[in-house]
C-alpha cells in the first residue's frame, strides 16, 4: 500500500472512526477491463448510499501465497470509511456478478 492510500486510510479513521475493507482473491489474469467493470459496480453502489470508497488492487506473487497460504493471483479491497459492514450482502452481489460475468476465479476472503 502506497503512503499517500495509508495517509488516506488514516484520515477516514479520524474522520470517521473506522473503515471497512472487502476482500476477494481472484485466482485469474486480470486485466484493466476486468478492474474497470468491478470498478464501475461499486461505483454504482456507492453512488447510490452516497459514500466514498476506495478500489485497491495488489498482485498476490508467491512469496506473499505461502505467507498467506493461498494460490497466486490478485486481492481486490474495497474500503468505506466507517462501519459500512450492514452492507455487505449488496456489495457482495454486485461484485460477484460482476467477477462471475467476467468467468473469473475468486474467493471471498471477508469484510474486515
Amino acid at each position: 500500500m502506497s503512503a499517500n492510500l495509508d495517509i488516506d486510510i488514516q484520515k477516514w479513521i479520524e474522520d470517521f472512526g473506522s473503515v471497512t475493507s472487502y476482500t476477494y482473491i481472484v485466482y485469474s489474469s486480470i486485466n484493466e477491463d476486468d478492474l474497470n467493470t468491478i470498478y464501475a459496480g461499486v461505483k454504482f453502489l456507492s453512488s447510490n448510499l452516497d459514500v466514498p470508497f476506495m478500489f485497491l488492487e495488489d498482485t498476490i506473487d508467491e512469496k506473499m501465497a505461502r505467507q498467506f497460504g493461498v494460490k497466486r493471483g490478485h486481492k481486490l479491497q474495497i474500503t468505506f470509511p466507517g462501519n459500512e459492514k450492514s452492507r455487505e450482502i449488496e456489495l457482495r452481489k454486485i461484485v460477484e456478478e460482476g467477477l462471475d460475468y467476467l468467468r473469473l476465479e475468486y474467493k471471498y476472503w471477508g469484510c474486515f
